[in-house]
C-alpha cells in the first residue's frame, strides 16, 4: 500500500511542505518552480514584489523579486487567467493543453459577465483580432507594455460593421 487508510496530519503538513519545495532541495530556478506546480496562484503578483513573488521566491534557491519579475517579462513563466478567473503562472509549453483543459469551464464561468457588459460573439471576437494584431511579428505584452489594442475601446469594436477576419 503506497499510502496508509488514516494519516497522521502531521504526516500530511511533511509531505505537502516537501512536494511543494517549501522545505528541502528548492528549485534552481523561478520556472523550474512553475513547472513542476503546473499553475501557481498569481493574482497579487505586483511585480514580482507581492505574495505570488514571495510564493515563487520561496521555493527558488536564492531568488529575488526581480529574478521571478525577469523570468515574467522573458516569456519563461507566463501570468495569465488559465485555470479560473484568476490570474497563474503557468509555463508557455503547458499553455495550449491547459487552455483545452480549462477553456470551457473559465467561459461558463465569464459567461455571465460577457452578457453584463454587452459582449457578444462578435465583440469578443474583434478584441481577440486587436490583441492578435498586437502580438503580430513576436511582440510580448507585459504589465510594463501599452501596446495600440489597449487603445481600443469596446464600444469601437461593437460598432465596427463586420467581424475580423
Amino acid at each position: 500500500m503506497l499510502y496508509p487508510e488514516v494519516m497522521d496530519p502531521r504526516d500530511i503538513l511533511h509531505r505537502r511542505f516537501h512536494t511543494q519545495r517549501v522545505a528541502g532541495e528548492p528549485f534552481a530556478q523561478p520556472e523550474d518552480m512553475v513547472r513542476a506546480l503546473v499553475g501557481v496562484q498569481s493574482q497579487d503578483y505586483a511585480n514580482a514584489s507581492g505574495n505570488a513573488g514571495w510564493s515563487v521566491g520561496q521555493r527558488v534557491a536564492d531568488c529575488t523579486a526581480a529574478d521571478v519579475a525577469r523570468a515574467v517579462d522573458e516569456g519563461r513563466i507566463l501570468r495569465t487567467h488559465v485555470l479560473r478567473p484568476t490570474w497563474h503562472f503557468v509555463m508557455p509549453e503547458d499553455i495550449r493543453w491547459l487552455l483545452a483543459l480549462t477553456a470551457p469551464r473559465v467561459e461558463s464561468v465569464n459567461a455571465s459577465i460577457y452578457r453584463q457588459h454587452g459582449l457578444d460573439a462578435v465583440t469578443l471576437a474583434r478584441g481577440e483580432q486587436a490583441i492578435t494584431d498586437a502580438l503580430a511579428g513576436g511582440t510580448q505584452l507585459t504589465g510594463r507594455s501599452s501596446p495600440p489594442c489597449w487603445n481600443v475601446r469596446v464600444s469601437r469594436l461593437r460598432a465596427s460593421a463586420s467581424p475580423p477576419s
